[in-house]
């Protein structure tokens, strides 16, 4: 009398793949791992923007924008832990201010879309592989040239809007300074520090 063939399982959960058993791995996946699981596109462009945060040195910002009384005492220690503890967001307020103050100057609007249209002729003609430039009896290969229109781009912006970068870039370093200076220091919450009030 021939034996019955056993009921073929019910796969609950994670589906195994012919050939291949269920490691610990595959478990460890799922929701129970204690990483939420981003479900919406604003959630997972938050997560992709704490990332790049992370990445690039960043402090959460609510714990930047704490400012005490300056005591002349402390400044110095607090601009050195302070200048060191918050650099990736110092940079990124040097950017904006200097992205700002681009955006405002139509003259250095003029000078950036005239730098993108010689660019993009010039990666045109570059492209050609019959395109032969010689200085001096010297033939120039694809990389020589870009590097030149690279070095041509960076004169004429430094001469056209140079003192605009110097002066973003100069207000920025003393608004970031005044900040460290003012911030209360990284180890100890702000208002711990003897003498300090919050403003």
């Amino acid at each position: 009398m021939a034996v019955p063939a056993p009921p073929s399982p019910v796969v609950i959960g994670v589906p195994i793949e012919s050939g291949k058993g269920l490691e610990m791995e595959d478990l460890a996946l799922g929701p129970m791992d204690g990483v939420k699981v981003p479900i919406t596109r604003r959630e997972e462009l938050m997560a992709a923007v704490e990332a790049y945060q992370a990445k690039l040195g960043v402090q959460p910002w609510r714990d930047f924008v704490k400012v005490a009384r300056p005591e002349f005492a402390l400044a110095r220690p607090r601009l050195e832990g302070n200048l060191a503890t918050f650099r990736g967001n110092y940079a990124v307020l040097s950017l904006v201010v200097v992205l700002a103050s681009v955006i405002l100057s139509p003259q250095c609007l003029l000078v950036i879309a005239a730098l993108a249209v010689a660019w993009g002729v010039f990666a045109r003609k570059n492209a050609d592989e019959n395109w032969k430039l010689s200085v001096g009896g010297v033939d120039l290969n694809a990389r020589v040239r870009s590097s030149l229109m690279a070095l041509v781009s960076g004169i004429i912006l430094l001469y056209f809007e140079g003192h605009l970068f110097l002066s973003a870039i100069g207000c920025s370093a003393v608004v970031c300074a005044a900040h460290a200076a003012c911030h209360p220091a990284a180890d100890q919450p702000a208002g711990e520090e003897d003498g300090d009030v919050m403003l």
